[in-house]
């Protein structure tokens, strides 16, 4: 499937939908997480990447001991598109139920 660059109005109304762990900087969205541990970061991030796989979007990805950061935007129209915020809300139900084992 195809997706088109949104529009800023568009972002902003997807936007909404993810502020609670995103932050839009530059045309991309990112994801500042703490853990509590590396081996916690680390188990998020196996998850993350099977996600990525299967939504065939992968996101920038650095793991610094227990603090993971992502960014995510589609390269090839180098910009937002549905697809990045599809991402996103996925990666917080990832999140929620960490929070949860926490």
């Amino acid at each position: 499937m195809k997706y088109s660059k949104l529009t800023l109005e568009e972002i902003n109304q997807n936007y909404e939908n993810v502020r609670t762990f995103w932050s839009l900087e530059k045309n991309k969205l990112i994801c500042n997480s703490k853990f509590p541990d590396f081996s916690s970061a680390f188990s998020f991030l196996t998850e993350v990447a099977i996600l990525a796989e299967k939504m065939d979007h992968h996101p920038t990805i650095i793991n610094t001991y227990g603090n993971v950061s992502l960014e995510i935007w589609t390269h090839d129209v180098g910009g937002l598109t549905k697809l990045d915020f599809e991402f996103a809300e996925t990666v917080i139900k990832l999140l929620d139920v960490r929070r949860n084992l926490f």
